[in-house]
């Protein structure tokens, strides 16, 4: 006897959203476009989940009446003549005009200005009205190249050369025909009411080998003058951040796949890319490695963060002879080979190591003064 459809249970993979979603695409005859960011069921971890370690003995609190804490970052220090000085270090990212209106962009502006902090062009070239209200304006250099002027670029706080988007890594953008108003066609030069597609990576250069180049004709085009950032959609974080550092970034931003975008299948802003949080702690150990002085920033938003560096020797130290780094060697090699071996019987391996040890102590040169 068949069992009735109203007591069927309820498929866990296929629930009545995805089963609508399947028979959408059905009908439109490809996948879903949509604007905004991830929307998982499941929220990935954001800002309001951080904690804070307050002061106490070994951190001892500023008095508010007579103490300052100052949040002042500088960044472009590594080889700009004018690097950005910021007093609020939580950056705006880059939004073209065109995925936001004329009166947002304006806004995120004035108000990047107010509180000291810096605002991103976008998509589309340089709003003559977002330079206006910005004290801090830095323009993102697209695959696609529209409304790409040397005239804006030069004008710029900052030049951005965008690798990858955290909504959509490793993918172009898209900004739909219903957006693009004649009077964003004619800034773009394209034509109105057709849908903009950018490429997936830039036309003129191809892998970390070429950014080199292309980061110094950039620096040529500002005269030297201004910052160069590289924002990366975090994927495989630590090998990319190495690669731009090494390849003269100033600052490399990290767009974690909480960050949002005009327009994407959304299949990828759902399945695609890393959270904010891991590539966090990967960017900063692969800023360590490399050992570069560029900043490491993550967007989305983005809080910028100095990479550290190794510590540097004190004059006053004594610098270790050559004989005693050979003798340290040879001790640490012997001892980590004896810890391996089988040990004579009736002699325990702590006993064989230390004797090891001694044995090799002894023979060693005679330390020389250094």
């Amino acid at each position: 006897m068949d069992r009735p459809l109203s007591t069927l249970r309820p498929s866990q993979i296929y629930r009545p959203e995805v089963m609508e979603d399947i028979h959408l695409k059905a009908e439109l005859g490809r996948y879903r476009f949509r604007g905004f960011g991830t929307l998982r069921p499941r929220p990935l971890p954001s800002f309001d989940d951080l904690t804070f370690i307050p002061c106490s003995l070994t951190r001892i609190p500023l008095e508010g009446y007579r103490e300052r804490c100052s949040t002042k970052t500088r960044l472009g220090t590594r080889h700009a003549k004018r690097p950005i000085e910021l007093d609020t270090p939580v950056m705006i990212t880059g939004m073209s005009w065109g995925a936001l209106s004329y009166n947002a962009k304006v806004a995120l502006a004035e108000g990047a200005r107010r509180v000291g902090s810096s605002t991103t062009t976008g998509d589309g070239g340089m709003l003559p009205a977002e330079r206006e209200h910005s004290r801090v304006l830095v323009y993102e250099v697209l695959p696609s190249r529209y409304g790409m002027s040397i005239h804006d670029l030069r004008a710029a706080d900052g030049v951005e050369l965008t690798v990858g988007q955290g909504a959509k890594p490793g993918t172009g953008g898209v900004l739909l025909g219903s957006k693009v108003s004649p009077e964003i066609a004619a800034h773009r030069e394209l034509p109105p009411g057709v849908d903009q597609r950018s490429p997936a990576r830039h036309p003129d250069w191809l892998g970390p080998d070429d950014m080199i180049i292309k980061i110094e004709e950039l620096r040529e085009a500002t005269d030297w003058q201004v910052p160069i950032f590289v924002k990366l959609g975090a994927t495989r974080v630590f090998d990319d951040v190495k690669l731009a550092a090494k390849a003269g970034a100033d600052v490399v931003v990290v767009d974690g796949m909480e960050g949002g975008t005009a327009a994407s299948p959304e299949i990828l802003q759902d399945h695609t890319g890393i959270p904010r949080w891991p590539p966090s702690a990967r960017r900063g150990a692969a800023s360590r490695t490399s050992g570069s002085s560029a900043r490491c920033s993550s967007s989305s938003p983005a809080a910028s963060g100095r990479a550290s560096m190794p510590p540097r020797r004190s004059p006053s130290a004594p610098t270790p002879s050559t004989s005693a780094l050979r003798r340290s060697s040879r001790s640490t090699a012997t001892s980590r080979f004896t810890s391996r071996t089988i040990t004579p019987s009736g002699r325990s391996p702590t006993r064989a190591i230390t004797a090891t040890r001694d044995a090799a102590r002894s023979a060693s040169p005679p330390r020389t003064p250094s």
